[in-house]
C-alpha cells in the first residue's frame, strides 16, 4: 500500500496538472486520494468546491481528461447547488429591525420596561416587544426563546385535530417539543423517547408550511412499515395532506431564507 506521503505527492502532482490545464480554477477544488472502487470521483459540495478523488496509481494526465469530459456536467451541478446554498440573513436587535411570525412581518420594538416578550398588534401593524435590558443580557436568545414558547404552544393547539386524522383509533399521541435541532432539520421524530421536535425558526414559515412539518413528524409517529420515507410512510401524509409534496418543497426553498439566530 502506497505511504501517505507518496498519496500526497500523487495529489499535488494531480492538483497541479488540473490547474495547468486550466480545466479547474486554482483554490475551486481539491485532491483527495482514496481506495474507492472507482479510480475517479468529482463531487461538489453546496459551496461549488470540487473535490476529486483518485485510487492509485494513476496517471495525472488521464484525471485532467477526465475531469475536462466532466467539464459542463460539474458546472451544472455547481450551478444548481449554488441555488440551493442557505442566504440564512444575520439581524440587528434594533428598533424596527424585521423579524417573522407564521409568515407575517413584526418589527421589534425594545423598552425598558420588564416582563416577557410579546407580540403586539399596532395601527401599523405588529411588534415584537422585548425588554431592552434582557436584550444587552441575553442578546438573540430572548427571541429564539419567544419562538420556542410560541411555537409549542402552536404545535399544542394544532397537534390533536392532525393527529386524530393521521392515527385514528391509534395510540396516545407523542410528546411534543420546540427547541434549537441546530442548522439543517426542522423537525425530528425520536422513537425511542416517542416525541416530536421542532426547530424554533420553523414558526416563522407561514402556517401551512409548518403544518407539514408538523404533519410529516406526525406520520413518522405512527411507525409506517418499511423506510423512514417511503412509499407507506408518504401514503400516510398524503391521506390527511393530498398537497404535502408541494408544501415540502415549498418549505425547503424558504427555508434557505429564515434566520437562524446569527446577529451582528
Amino acid at each position: 500500500m502506497p505511504s501517505s506521503a507518496q498519496d500526497r505527492a500523487l495529489a499535488e502532482l494531480i492538483r497541479q496538472a488540473l490547474v495547468d490545464d486550466g480545466v479547474l480554477a486554482a483554490g475551486a477544488f481539491g485532491v483527495v486520494i482514496s481506495q474507492r472502487r472507482q479510480p475517479i470521483v468529482i463531487t461538489t459540495d453546496i459551496s461549488g468546491r470540487h473535490t476529486v478523488r483518485v485510487r492509485p496509481p494513476i496517471a495525472p494526465q488521464r484525471v485532467v481528461d477526465f475531469v475536462r469530459n466532466k467539464a459542463a456536467e460539474l458546472e451544472r451541478n455547481a450551478i444548481k447547488l449554488a441555488t440551493m446554498a442557505p442566504r440564512h440573513p444575520v439581524k440587528q436587535l434594533v428598533d424596527g429591525e424585521e423579524f417573522t411570525w407564521l409568515g407575517q412581518s413584526m418589527r421589534l420594538h425594545l423598552t425598558e420596561q420588564e416582563g416577557p416578550a410579546r407580540r403586539v398588534r399596532h395601527d401599523d401593524g405588529w411588534q415584537l416587544v422585548v425588554s431592552a435590558a434582557d436584550v444587552r443580557a441575553r442578546g438573540a436568545d430572548v427571541l429564539t426563546d419567544w419562538y420556542c414558547q410560541e411555537g409549542l404552544a402552536w404545535v399544542e393547539r394544532n397537534a390533536p385535530s392532525w393527529w386524530r386524522r393521521i392515527a385514528p383509533g391509534r395510540k396516545a399521541q407523542p410528546g411534543l417539543d420546540v427547541r434549537d435541532l441546530g442548522k439543517v432539520r426542522a423537525g425530528v421524530f425520536d422513537e425511542l423517547a416517542d416525541q416530536a421536535s421542532f426547530h424554533w425558526p420553523l414558526f416563522q414559515l407561514p402556517a401551512a408550511l409548518c403544518e407539514y412539518v408538523l404533519v410529516h413528524e406526525l406520520a413518522h409517529a405512527t411507525r409506517p412499515p418499511g423506510k423512514p420515507h417511503g412509499p407507506e410512510f408518504w401514503a400516510r401524509v398524503k391521506r390527511v395532506m393530498p398537497d404535502g409534496r408541494r408544501r415540502q418543497r415549498l418549505m425547503r426553498q424558504a427555508w434557505l431564507d429564515i434566520w437562524t439566530g446569527a446577529t451582528r
